[in-house]
Parts: structure tokens; C-alpha cells; sequence
């Protein structure tokens, strides 16, 4: 994958909202979407690499790439690979159901400087998480989305509830558009994280205004 891109972009200012913006890869990117991050990078706050089939080689030159390419380390999330993020320099790992314990690494002095990020699906993981020094909560889906078809969306009460039962930051995720984002937010979520509205489009720049516009001041 040496050369995968051709060009470096300029660093740009990120619009500011009151939201967190979180963009995911999908798992399966192609070359375009792998070469339009430079361009948004500086548009959105943290890009998620969330590519389970990808071998840790494969991971670590992907990455290589995009920072060469301009994109900051300190926007980039690891998904699920504390090994990489904490080797590369990133600014944390993103942890699930599939990931090593939270509890087991959070307290290493070594990984001070990673942020730590849960995946949760209920309160009762919700506050596991926060028990575990999580440094913020992804939670979702909140509406119905084409990622997860066929099961039922959460929906804004929950996400309200997750909110009001931790006292670290709520990410939410799943079906969010510029349509409903203020919904989510007013339920008191720190930020959305938003994959195929990105990967989907040939204007990503023009979505991510569409997010940050639909914000209500």
C-alpha cells in the first residue's frame, strides 16, 4: 500500500460548534475514501479507524500514510488496537465488547496520555465503563440506520437516560442526520459520531457543513 496517496493538503481551521463531530471508517474503504481524509481531517474532531479485517501491519502503514499526508495524530481514534494507537502516537483507542478490559489497562502509567473510549449498549455498561475510568461513552444506535438493519434503534429517551446516569461525555451514534442532531444533542450528548453520510457522498465537506449549521447557537 506504498504511495496509496498522492497528494498533501493544507491545514485548514475546523469549523466550531457546540458539538463533537466523530467521523468512522466503515470497514470498507476504498482508495478514494482512504484519500479524501486529508481534505476533511481538519473539519471534524477525531476520525475513528475502525478496520477489524485489517492486519496490525496493514493498520500501521494505513495510519503512516495519513499522517504524512497532514493528518494529525492527535485526531485520530484506534479502534480496539492499544498497541498501535499508543505506539503511533494517536490520541486513544476506541474499546468494545471484542477489546481487552478496560479495567486492566486504564491504570498503567504507560498509556497516560491515550484517551479511552467505550463502546456501551445500556446503562448498566454505561456505568460499568465510567466505574472503569473511561474518558467518554459511544452509544447507539440512536435512530434506525441501513449499518443495523433489522434492529430496533434505541432512540433519543435512552440516549437521555445514558447521559443523565454517567458523568463523563456521550458520544452518540447510529442514523444521525442534520434533521435530528439537535434531538440528540438537547438529550445532552457531547457529540454525534456519523460513518455512512461521509463515505456515502462525493462532497463530504458539504455534509459536514450541513451538521454544523443544523446546530442551533
Amino acid at each position: 500500500m506504498s504511495g496509496f496517496f498522492m497528494f498533501v493538503t493544507s491545514k485548514s481551521n475546523r469549523k466550531e460548534g457546540l458539538m463533537e463531530l466523530h467521523v468512522i471508517t466503515n470497514g470498507s474503504m476504498l482508495q478514494e475514501h482512504w484519500e479524501r481524509i486529508p481534505s476533511i481531517i481538519h473539519e471534524v474532531d477525531y476520525l475513528h479507524i475502525r478496520e477489524h479485517t485489517k492486519t496490525a501491519k496493514e493498520l500501521f502503514t494505513l495510519v503512516s500514510l495519513l499522517m504524512e499526508n497532514g493528518v494529525p495524530p492527535n485526531k485520530l481514534i484506534m479502534n480496539d488496537r492499544l498497541d498501535l494507537a499508543f505506539v503511533m502516537g494517536l490520541h486513544g483507542v476506541q474499546l468494545g465488547f471484542r477489546s481487552i478490559p478496560l479495567s486492566n489497562i486504564k491504570n498503567k502509567a504507560t498509556f497516560h496520555n491515550l484517551q479511552f473510549g467505550k463502546s456501551v449498549h445500556s446503562i448498566d455498561e454505561a456505568v460499568a465503563a465510567m466505574g472503569e475510568e473511561a474518558d467518554y461513552l459511544l452509544y447507539g444506535h440512536i435512530f434506525s440506520t441501513q449499518s443495523k438493519k433489522g434492529l430496533p434503534p434505541r432512540g433519543v429517551q435512552s440516549l437521555k437516560e445514558i447521559v443523565h446516569s454517567v458523568t463523563i461525555p456521550v458520544i452518540a451514534i447510529g442514523g444521525i442526520t442534520p434533521t435530528n442532531v439537535n434531538e440528540v444533542l438537547l438529550a445532552g450528548a457531547k457529540g454525534i459520531a456519523i460513518m455512512s453520510p461521509i463515505w456515502n457522498t462525493s462532497n463530504p465537506l458539504k455534509v459536514i457543513k450541513d451538521y454544523r449549521s443544523a446546530v442551533q447557537q
